[in-house]
This record gives structure tokens, C-alpha cells and sequence, in this order.
């Protein structure tokens, strides 16, 4: 291996919340890095797993640092307890239900070598067989949700070749200057799980970083191998929830004033009109009868309750923006060159 760097060191964080069945491929992958071992420690940060994965590990894995959770305190904060234990200059943070390539990491790390401010890398994320693009890059809505490019296509479309810079890139594998990443705050410990890494991404932007996806970094993904577990209603509720977390705390005033309203607007609009609820009997001259009661999914109440959350935590959103806005070093224009996408719901 020819490099113009010496290996520094890294850790390999992996937060794990009942994901036996995953570990010993994710594991054992990492044990085939070609980077040299001494260079190189993992930390598994387990959330509470009731499917003997703690004991798995300690019994197979005897290297491995693990940190026990008694409880499933999200992934977002499993992650910061990782990075604060961290003995590397740079963490690498990798989904349990991933298998990497044995050249993962060393290009994980060149880029940040290669490139002025670049102190964040992403993989490119494959399915678990190789045949269909999971993460090959990123866009990002008005509305402050993230979506990974062609996912889902056939490997045969995959044209990515080259380094290019995103607004985010995919938290099932990434690379982040640990500094950088405790010193902006990490991970946002109240998203508990979904959109932390576009929270993160567009943070590291404004502060004046920059974040690249680098392709010949690659990963195999079981998506949402251990997420779905929660139920499509509780995954909605993070998504609607966190997105309207990230875009409260990342638009500058001026971009807040003009978008947060019609955000908060399309996230209600699709409750409307997936309940189909009629205002007939709410008006005045209403003859017919009348429910006590209206009928509400779990599905469409997520999105309430979202909105909910999100003004019951608004006094300590109101204190992660200032120290944001106060920080900044880039403007939203600038930025808005890395959503990639149209400003579409």
C-alpha cells in the first residue's frame, strides 16, 4: 500500500439494539480491514439487546470494547457515548446489519487528506447480495428531509465514481474528525434515530466543514434490517419530528421566516388527507348526524404528534439555534448548492 499519510488511528463505532443475527458478519468483515490492526478499535455500543448479543460479542469478539445500555436510548445518543470513548483521531460510525469491503476504511479516510475543510466522509452502500444501490450520494427537501439518490436501482445504474460533495451522507457508514464531532455537538441526542445524519451534515456546512461521499469506500447494507422492527407509525413520527428539528435549527432567519410555515403545513396537509376527513358536519347548517368521535390511524396521528413534540421542545430547539446561527460561517445560499434536488415535499 502506497500512501502519502501514515494509518492514523480510527474507531470503529457500531451501535447494536438486538442485532445478533448481524454481528458476526459485520464483525468479522471488520477483522479483514486491510489497515493495520493496531491502528484500528471497535466499540459496540449495545442498547439494552435481549437476544444474548452482549454475550455473543464478549464470548467471539474479546477485543471489542463494549458499552452497555440498560435501556434502547436511541441511536443518536449511542453513537456520542461511542465517539466520547473513543481513543481515535477520527471515528467510523457503521450500522450493525453492514459488511464492508476490506478497503472500507483506509478510503474512507483519503479524502480528508485529500481536501481543504473536509473533515466527514461517506461510503457508497450497496444491498447486502451487491446487486442494488442503496447510498450513492444525497438529496435534501425544503421541508428538511433527506433521500438517497436512485436507491433501490439496479447495480447496472450505478455511474458514481467519483468524490462529491453532499449536504449529508448516509449514517450507516461514515467517517468524522472525532474533534470536529464532539466539538459541534455530535449527533442531536434528542432525534433518537432518523435524520441525525442530515442534522449533522448541513451543521458541519454552516460551520464552515465540509462533507464528501467518496465511492470507492463500499458497504454492504441490510436496509433498515434493524429499524423497521419499530413499526411504519414510529418511524413516520421520528421522520416528521426530526425534520422539523433540523430545518428549525439550520435555515438562517431570513430562510426560516420564508419556509418553516409551508413545511409544517405540507407535514399536516398529508394528514388531512389521509384520514379523508370531511368538514360537512362541522358547518353550521349541518342536518345530518354527527359523530362524537372522528376516526385517526396511528399512521396519520404521527405526524400530530410530531408537531406536537416539536412545540413542547421548542425552548431547547430555540437554544441549539442561537449557538448554530451565532457559529455560522457559510450563508443558506452557499449551502443550497449541496441540496442537490428540487425544494419538493
Amino acid at each position: 500500500m502506497d500512501f502519502s499519510f501514515s494509518f492514523p488511528n480510527v474507531s470503529i463505532i457500531v451501535v447494536n439494539y438486538n442485532g445478533k443475527k448481524y454481528l458476526k458478519d459485520c464483525l468479522d468483515s471488520i477483522n479483514l480491514l486491510d489497515y493495520p490492526k493496531e491502528r484500528v478499535e471497535t466499540i459496540v455500543i449495545d442498547n439494552g439487546s435481549t437476544d444474548l448479543s452482549v454475550e455473543f460479542i464478549k464470548e467471539s469478539y474479546p477485543k471489542v470494547k463494549i458499552i452497555e445500555n440498560d435501556k434502547n436510548i436511541g441511536f443518536a445518543p449511542a453513537v456520542n457515548q461511542g465517539a466520547k470513548a473513543a481513543g481515535g483521531k477520527y471515528i467510523a460510525i457503521l450500522n450493525n446489519d453492514t459488511r464492508v469491503d476490506s478497503k472500507w476504511l483506509i478510503e474512507l479516510i483519503k479524502p480528508i487528506y485529500e481536501y481543504n475543510q473536509v473533515v466527514c466522509t461517506g461510503s457508497k452502500v450497496l444491498s447486502w447480495d451487491g446487486k442494488k444501490i442503496d447510498f450513492v450520494g444525497s438529496m435534501v427537501n425544503f421541508e428538511g428531509k433527506g433521500f438517497q439518490i436512485d436507491y433501490g436501482f439496479p447495480i447496472e445504474h450505478d455511474k458514481y465514481t467519483e468524490d462529491k460533495y453532499y449536504l449529508f451522507v448516509n449514517g450507516s457508514s461514515m467517517l468524522v474528525d472525532k474533534e470536529v464531532f464532539l466539538n459541534v455537538g455530535g449527533f442531536d441526542e434528542d432525534f433518537f434515530a432518523y435524520y441525525e445524519d442530515v442534522d449533522f451534515g448541513w451543521r458541519l456546512w454552516i460551520l464552515g466543514y465540509k462533507v464528501i461521499f467518496t465511492p470507492k469506500s463500499i458497504v454492504y447494507h441490510h436496509h433498515h434490517g434493524t429499524s423497521y422492527r419499530y413499526g411504519h407509525d414510529r418511524h413516520r413520527y421520528l421522520m416528521e419530528r426530526n425534520s422539523l428539528y433540523t430545518i428549525y435549527k439550520n435555515y438562517s432567519d431570513k430562510n426560516l421566516g420564508k419556509i418553516f410555515s409551508s413545511s409544517l403545513l405540507t407535514q399536516l396537509s398529508r394528514v388531512f388527507v389521509e384520514t379523508e376527513l370531511s368538514s360537512d358536519s362541522y358547518k353550521i347548517n349541518y342536518k345530518g348526524d354527527v359523530k362524537e368521535k372522528e376516526e385517526l390511524s396511528r399512521l396519520s396521528g404521527s405526524s400530530l404528534l410530531a408537531t406536537k413534540e416539536f412545540i413542547q421542545n421548542l425552548d431547547k430547539l430555540k437554544q441549539k439555534r442561537e449557538w448554530i446561527q451565532a457559529n455560522r460561517k457559510r450563508s443558506d445560499n452557499v449551502i443550497f448548492n449541496y441540496f442537490k434536488g428540487e425544494f419538493l415535499a
